[in-house]
């Protein structure tokens, strides 16, 4: 009886975790909706991917790796940040439309944090809680 116990506490801790990552990502997108813009030069973009095991079988998992530059009060920053929630699939038709919609040399918007402008939270339209 008492391991069940134990085993409850621990998955309620962990649910809790991830709530309260939740708001946080969440209030984050919120306050990003009146965040300044710079303009941003995309220096590298590729797909990536790599292999991950799971119950013994392999699956190819694809992800975009798009860096850019941007300027704040003369300060140049490079992330590689295009939106909260960044993923990978096992599929590449997103990626692709990612990697093809920031190709290297093309300019974005970067949405930045006025007061840490190294922190962004994407490039591109304005941030949108629906696509975080």
């Amino acid at each position: 009886m008492k391991r069940k116990n134990v085993t409850s506490i621990i998955l309620f801790l962990f649910g809790a975790g991830f709530c309260v990552w939740g708001w946080i990502l969440i209030a984050d997108a919120r306050l990003s909706t009146s965040w300044p813009t710079a303009p941003a030069t995309i220096v590298y973009s590729e797909i990536k991917s790599s292999d991950s095991r799971s119950d013994g079988k392999t699956t190819r998992m694809y992800s975009a790796d798009i860096r850019y530059q941007y300027t704040v009060n003369g300060k140049i920053y490079a992330c590689a940040r295009i939106s909260f929630g960044d993923h990978s699939s096992s599929s590449s038709t997103g990626m692709e439309k990612l990697v093809n919609k920031y190709p290297k040399g093309s300019q974005a918007t970067a949405y930045y944090d006025p007061d840490k402008p190294k922190k962004i939270e994407k490039i591109g339209a304005r941030p949108a809680l629906d696509s975080c």
